[in-house]
């Protein structure tokens, strides 16, 4: 089997490119002899003559010109995959696996936080899949994700998982555009008693209605949505009101008004979540960018 190292080659390349061994020999900070004796093992081990040495001058032999092009190509391909590595290490390469709320992707969060990201490190990709917060819970105590963007409600809390928030949002309420609550500017919860809600709901969990019960609205009637979207659709057709972190509160459609509400519970953790125990360093990189 033959051994080349990369020493052999940069040895190689050097004299191809002084054609002197004296001149190679200081460029390579080695003795004369040393170089030498590099080039008489490779000639060797590889069985052939990779230079014509006469008393005045030093040539390349044709095996030797076509080692030269392999060469470069390999020590070219050592440096960038050392480069690969140490800028894996920094967390400016590798690979992000991002789970996320419809809210997080609704509300402009998600696409802000990636673009600034992808400016600092180009070179990290991303795998993305929106979840339900207990299905982003799950799937990074799985290690099927590597960071979930969501608000972070206590019962998420376990002794793998941190988090570190990125904003706050308060609660808003969305009404349609034809309610009479669309003349206040700011409405308090008693004031939302016996009207018909939509609450977000999926995969078996009801974050609406847990948000209803944190307020005190008891709901005439109760109309469930599957998606951030689907949910505005059905306060627009008047099917309801919605309680909703003011990051939604960006929509444009005239069919919907969104009005604070006079609450005196703090804000909402909008938070990047990760398991401590499984840090990669590009996820690192990603939570320093931002907190």
């Amino acid at each position: 089997m033959i051994n080349l190292e990369l020493r052999h080659l940069r040895s190689f390349v050097c004299l191809a490119e002084e054609l002197h061994f004296a001149r190679a020999a200081a460029r390579l900070n080695i003795v004369q002899p040393a170089l030498s004796a590099q080039i008489r093992g490779m000639e060797g081990m590889l069985g052939v003559e990779l230079f014509d040495r006469g008393r005045h001058k030093v040539a390349l032999t044709e095996p030797g010109r076509l080692l030269l092009a392999e060469a470069r190509a390999t020590l070219a391909q050592a440096q960038h995959s050392i480069e690969v590595v140490q800028r894996a290490g920094r967390g400016e390469a590798g690979h992000l696996r991002i789970g996320y709320t419809g809210a997080a992707a609704y509300s402009g969060l998600m696409s802000r936080l990636v673009r600034d990201f992808r400016r600092r490190a180009p070179a990290v990709t991303f795998g993305f899949e929106e979840l339900y917060p207990t299905l982003q819970r799950d799937a990074l105590l799985a290690s099927r994700i590597d960071m979930g963007l969501m608000v972070f409600l206590p019962s998420f809390r376990d002794e793998r998982l941190a988090h570190r928030v990125i904003e706050h949002w308060s609660l808003v309420v969305a009404l349609p555009a034809t309610h009479p609550l669309v003349s206040c500017d700011r409405i308090r919860p008693d004031q939302l008693q016996g009207d018909a809600f939509v609450v977000y709901a999926a995969h078996g969990g009801e974050l609406g209605g847990e948000v209803l019960d944190r307020i005190g609205v008891v709901p005439t009637d109760v109309h469930r949505a599957a998606t951030v979207t689907s949910l505005l659709a059905l306060v627009a057709a008047g099917l309801g009101l919605a309680v909703v972190p003011s990051g939604l509160a960006i929509s444009t459609t005239a069919d919907v008004v969104f009005r604070s509400l006079d609450l005196s519970i703090p804000p909402l953790e909008v938070s990047v979540v990760y398991d401590a125990t499984t840090m990669v360093p590009a996820l690192m990189n990603f939570i320093n960018a931002f907190t």
